[in-house]
């Protein structure tokens, strides 16, 4: 649905900002939790995909690198994730080292949604025009975490 999306706004539009990210974590009004928050709650042990690979980034990461993007780039497609890639099951070690958390396939969770194996997005282009802005996702995690 996303892909059929940028479709849809590329073929109507002659100007546009189409920006791809990744596993978002922060505050927002959404009623859903996002990932860490979900690791943050869950009582007990807490199985995990590990076959599945990703970009966490934080909202206002994100949310400061689309201004820049908007300030200072072309229209078009853009990738803006926090540096680093890394398992959904590595990341839940991250945010909480002590709790038991089990790692299984994607296959074993039983996930209804088809999910790509690798969801890493290269930022190449916003390197190359000098206004990428992202920190590492540990930055981000360990500034949401003060922010809870």
């Amino acid at each position: 649905s996303k892909y059929i999306g940028e479709l849809f706004v590329r073929f109507y539009l002659k100007t546009y900002f189409i920006i791809r990210t990744s596993a978002l974590f922060g505050k927002g009004k959404s009623s859903k939790l996002n990932f860490v928050d979900r690791v943050l709650q869950s009582k007990g042990e807490m199985k995990v995909v590990n076959d599945q690979i990703v970009c966490p980034t934080y909202t206002l990461d994100l949310a400061k690198q689309m201004k820049k993007i908007i300030e200072k780039a072309d229209y078009g497609i853009y990738h803006a994730v926090s540096d680093g890639s890394i398992s959904w099951y590595d990341f839940a070690k991250e945010i909480s080292p002590r709790k038991k958390i089990i790692p299984v396939t994607t296959e074993q969770f039983g996930s209804k949604a088809n999910r790509l194996a690798s969801a890493m997005l290269l930022t190449d282009k916003l390197k190359d025009l000098g206004i990428y802005c992202m920190r590492t996702r540990q930055e981000g995690l360990k500034d949401y975490l003060h922010e809870l």
